[in-house]
């Protein structure tokens, strides 16, 4: 792929004091400044080179975008979409002035919380041939729960524009939907949250596998472009952890191997999917994609969500905050066990619990002194989703104050194997029932899918220690650090 890359007072007495306020306050602010890289916090940093595979910042670029951004020192993270409206006749070049659908959702926004589709459907302003709308899960302006994407087809009231869903849709359909008005270039422009079982990681996944089928002789023979707008990972760059999905268990929530918590921006992920993975689905017939990833200005692995400057959207429903964010990456897990994981309440991937649960639960968990976290007993009644309007024993996990290391997968990895060992297979109070069990779809249990092996659900089982458990996958992991370490386009 190609990468494109940066009054006078009349109280005259009171003048000195005021001088030299502003210049306390000028003092201080320059001392702070110089101060802040050490405020960053410390993570385990996974060394890498830069892949060379984005359209670099160019100088002076940025300088007239309204909101600023360009420039070194502590400026806010510039986006790939905020550089591809900095200039219409950049964007223009990007894109070559020909007809173009943008994949987006509720937070493909500009640092003004301008959305995307809304910034770039003036052509003449623009530079984009803007045609059609793609919606990944959770729909176009982000009102669909989990598991759906909205209608098949509708109209975006603001723009006119079509919007289609391609969520669950198969590649023919996807690529289908793509030219239907004529589009030759697709943008990408997706929040990630950081985590494998995330699916627009994987809705980018079956466009590039798309668009790559039109090379081979699908679709209507016109040739795809596909252009991912860079975004930061929320979680930052520096670590890549958990378990590597096997190819047994490729679902929507993880089609190619990658570790849990891949550590790497949406447009790094392109690359490495474009060049590793691509090429082998049966429609793609061999072929990669056409691919340019225009990358982030003033942003480099160390840097968490916080760290970036800009606004936080939420990308879908259920992560509201950016704790919710940090803390999906583990507790996202819970969606496959029979633990309420808090959808259908305000804190979700925060609040978790059962019926079946007391307080011996979180008595039994605030003994572990788990990474990063604190625990609270909580109760309570989700109004949807797991155990719709009944009470809930369980505990609140709230991000522990800073410094604190959080390792939200191995927090996830103790709640469970905790609710497991209290409560499997036995009538447990306050409400009684069969207790613990694993959630399944169809034949597969979904914990499976989600963590891409069954080490998590086996491990458990057979009685291993989460130490025990997280080393079996470390063979894997540093197999996938070595492969993730060539696609890596910011130090």
């Amino acid at each position: 792929g190609h990468n494109v890359s940066s009054s006078h007072s009349a109280e005259t007495w009171r003048l000195p004091a005021a001088m030299i306020t502003r210049f306390l306050v000028a003092v201080v602010g320059l001392c702070l400044t110089a101060a802040w890289p050490a405020l960053a916090r410390p993570s385990d940093r996974v060394d890498a080179s830069s892949a060379g595979r984005g359209i670099h910042p160019a100088a002076g670029e940025l300088g007239f975008f309204r909101g600023g951004g360009g420039g070194g020192g502590n400026s806010r993270t510039t986006t790939g979409l905020e550089r591809l409206c900095s200039s219409a006749s950049f964007a223009k070049g990007v894109t070559g002035g020909r007809p173009t659908c943008i994949l987006a959702h509720a937070a493909s926004v500009l640092p003004d919380l301008t959305h995307a589709v809304d910034a770039l459907a003036d052509a003449t302003k623009s530079g984009v041939n803007l045609v059609s709308v793609l919606a990944p899960e959770h729909g176009f302006r982000g009102a669909q729960q989990a598991g759906h994407g909205g209608k098949n087809a509708t109209v975006d009231p603001r723009t006119g524009l079509q919007v289609f869903s391609i969520y669950t849709k198969s590649y023919d359909q996807i690529l289908s939907l793509v030219q239907r008005d004529g589009c030759e270039v697709v943008l990408v422009d997706l929040q990630d949250c950081g985590a494998r079982f995330y699916t627009y990681i994987w809705s980018m996944y079956d466009v590039l596998v798309a668009a790559a089928g039109a090379r081979s002789g699908h679709g209507n023979g016109a040739p795809v472009k596909v252009v991912v707008l860079d975004r930061p990972n929320p979680l930052g760059g520096q670590r890549i952890e958990g378990p590597v999905l096997a190819e047994a268990f490729s679902s929507g929530v993880g089609k190619r191997p990658l570790s849990m918590r891949h550590g790497m921006t949406i447009g790094e992920l392109a690359n490495l999917f474009n060049e590793e993975y691509v090429g082998q689905e049966d429609y793609a017939g061999g072929s990669k994609a056409d691919l340019t990833v225009v990358q982030m200005q003033n942003w480099s692995r160390e840097m968490i969500f916080t760290d970036t400057g800009l606004p936080y959207v939420p990308p879908s429903p259920n992560l509201p905050t950016t704790d919710s964010v940090s803390l999906y990456l583990g507790l996202g897990l819970i969606e496959g066990v029979d633990l309420s994981e808090g959808r259908g309440t305000a804190l979700p991937f925060q609040l978790i619990g059962a019926p079946y649960i007391g307080w011996e639960f979180a008595d039994a968990l605030r003994g572990l002194s788990l990474p990063g976290v604190r625990i609270r007993e909580a109760y309570f009644a989700p109004v949807m989703s797991k155990y719709a309007n009944q009470t809930c024993g369980g505990v609140e996990v709230t991000v522990g104050p800073p410094p604190c290391e959080l390792d939200a997968l191995r927090v996830a990895l103790e709640v469970i194997k905790t609710a497991h060992d209290m409560f499997a297979g036995k009538a447990a109070p306050p409400a009684g029932g069969a207790g613990f069990s694993w959630v399944k779809t169809g034949s597969r249990y979904w914990i499976d899918l989600l963590t891409g092996n069954e080490m998590v659900r086996t491990g458990i089982e057979s009685g291993l220690e989460v130490d025990q458990i997280v080393a079996l996958w470390q063979k894997d992991l540093e197999w996938f650090k070595i492969l993730a370490t060539k696609y890596l386009l910011y130090t």
